[in-house]
């Protein structure tokens, strides 16, 4: 029998964008988003998007706060990312909601049992808690941490994703973006 999943706390609300700094120019100041934190991220292979690793991954992550809540803007560069598949058929905006949770093996499983698909994950995560079966093309050896987990309900009429974040990994997390997302000692 399925189970509710598991959240812990927010995280962020997710965007994609075209531009970064074309968002924080036309939005930013409007809004208040004083603070920001930008970096890059690039991976040779290792994150499967819709169950396909598609190799090198090129992103821009910015975080900044509207009014206190906590919001990530995504910027794709080159790669295959869940973000440009929703950039390339939604436009820029709104394209997830960030829980952290206790055990992301567990909420992924109890997700997939939910009617949710794993649109992007690890490659570690994919295999680990879809099947053993999936045909996946080694395309480096990089092991990326089963950090996080972007998950879809087909069926669903509002378009948003969800995004499952593992609170075991948080200082690696905080390493990389900074004190402006949310953290569940802040909850």
């Amino acid at each position: 029998m399925s189970r509710p999943l598991k959240l812990k706390a927010l995280c962020h609300l997710g965007f994609t964008v075209i531009d970064i700094d074309e968002w924080f120019t036309q939005w930013g100041d409007s809004l208040g988003c004083t603070e920001r934190h930008v970096h890059r991220e690039t991976a040779t292979g290792g994150i499967l998007v819709n169950g396909i690793d598609h190799g090198f991954t090129d992103v821009s992550v910015a975080f900044t706060r509207m009014g206190g809540l906590p919001v990530e803007l995504i910027q794709t560069h080159g790669g295959r990312t869940t973000h440009l598949d929703w950039l390339e058929q939604h436009g820029p905006g709104l394209h997830h909601v960030a829980f952290w949770v206790d055990d992301i093996d567990a909420e992924v499983r109890a997700a997939t049992e939910l009617g949710m698909q794993i649109l992007m994950a690890p490659k570690g995560l994919g295999r680990a808690v879809v099947s053993t079966d999936v045909s996946v093309p080694d395309s480096t050896n990089l092991t990326i941490p089963n950090i996080f987990a972007f998950l879809g309900l087909p069926t669903a009429n509002e378009p948003w994703t969800l995004e499952l974040l593992d609170v075991g990994l948080i200082d690696e997390y905080r390493r990389l973006n900074g004190d402006l997302p949310g953290y569940p000692e802040n909850a």
